[in-house]
């Protein structure tokens, strides 16, 4: 395998179930993947929210179920900005990934579960 193709990750990435919601004070959206070190998510904002802004934590949400995940400690890694969902209107779609980054042995331990329980497939 060249060196351009292999994965970079140090955890496995999961494509999970319909409902698993990521949030924050500021943010509410869909989750696209996530595995132990991180996720990428997609959230409706405002046209003026920066692209940089997010919370220094973030918590997740099993919809169906109600189970839920708070305060895991994160940072920015990307965004990515689509066009705005009415083009009268300021609103878009920005998908963020962010890195959990110091997590608690309890926190580790809880978002494994969530995985075991949320997730359909690797990413």
């Amino acid at each position: 395998m060249s060196q351009e193709n292999q994965e970079r990750r140090h955890y496995p990435r999961y494509i999970p179930r319909k409902g698993l919601l990521a949030f924050s004070s500021s943010q509410f959206g869909e989750v696209l993947n996530i595995s132990l070190g991180g996720m990428r998510y997609r959230s409706l904002l405002g046209l003026e929210e920066p692209s940089s802004h997010v919370n220094q934590h973030i918590g997740l949400l099993n919809s169906s179920k109600g189970d839920s995940l708070d305060q895991l400690p994160c940072h920015l890694v990307s965004t990515t900005n689509a066009l705005p969902v009415f083009p009268t209107r300021n609103t878009i779609i920005r998908e963020a990934s962010v890195e959990f980054v110091g997590l608690s042995d309890e926190q580790k331990r809880r978002l494994q579960e969530l995985l075991s329980e949320n997730a359909v497939g690797l990413a």
